[in-house]
């Protein structure tokens, strides 16, 4: 039974045209997800799923298989992670001999979860005997300073005024889209990761290493971080 990492990239992106083959420091930006996979040394194989023959040559020369390139139904901005994992799973059982035990979601626009992290959730899914761990990182957000505003932007009961001091409200969490583990039942079915009797758990990430690219700013600021790392 193989366990099978799936890189999405493709060549369409309105927010920061040609992002996940533009140079983080001094190589592409999915060559720092499709780097950290093969490190990892927990994939039998690592698949950049694209409908883009640069980004192939690309994610080729630095050791990922790309034995297809995505059909145009699953290019466009409303393509879903789920269609997309599901048609490279299906892709690989009708044409392979691979029998694929779990999969792994790396997001090429996450480039500082490296080889340790991808560890580090396959080592929590035996651990746990989960069937799928999804990695998060602390929000800044505090739930109790957020709200709806109603159309006139009333604040009137907007937070509750016997609202505790900040550091003393609850930590809360949020996706920070750099990896999803999930054994093959839940190919496309995402969303049932996340369901009341699922038994999924949280892989912690620390901030510094949850950026996720999907804007110009986005992108500066990743820059910002690399700096700071190499000092």
């Amino acid at each position: 039974m193989a366990n099978i990492a799936i890189i999405p990239a493709r060549g369409g992106s309105k927010r920061l045209p040609g992002k996940n083959i533009r140079k983080l420091g001094n190589k592409p930006l999915i060559a720092w997800t499709i780097e950290a996979a093969i490190a990892s040394e927990c994939f039998d194989m690592v698949l950049v799923t694209t409908d883009d023959q640069e980004i192939a040559s690309i994610s080729r020369s630095f050791g990922a298989s790309v034995p297809f390139l995505r059909p145009s139904t699953l290019s466009g901005d409303t393509a879903t992670s789920d269609a997309v994992v599901q048609h490279a799973v299906e892709w690989l059982e009708e044409n392979t001999n691979i029998q694929i035990e779990t999969v792994t979601l790396l997001q090429p626009t996450s480039p500082f979860r490296d080889a340790e992290h991808i560890r580090a959730c396959f080592k929590l899914l035996e651990d746990k005997n989960a069937e799928g761990i999804v990695s998060v990182v602390a929000s800044d957000t505090r739930c109790e300073l957020c709200n709806t505003l109603p159309v006139d932007h009333s604040l009137a009961g907007f937070i509750d005024t016997r609202a505790k001091r900040t550091q003393d409200m609850q930590q809360i969490y949020e996706l920070n889209g750099a990896i999803y583990l999930f054994r093959r039942p839940f190919v496309g079915a995402l969303g049932e990761l996340y369901a009341s009797k699922s038994k999924a758990y949280a892989y912690v990430m620390p901030s510094d290493d949850s950026v996720d690219i999907d804007t110009p700013r986005d992108f500066l600021w990743a820059e910002f971080c690399l700096s700071l790392r190499g000092r």
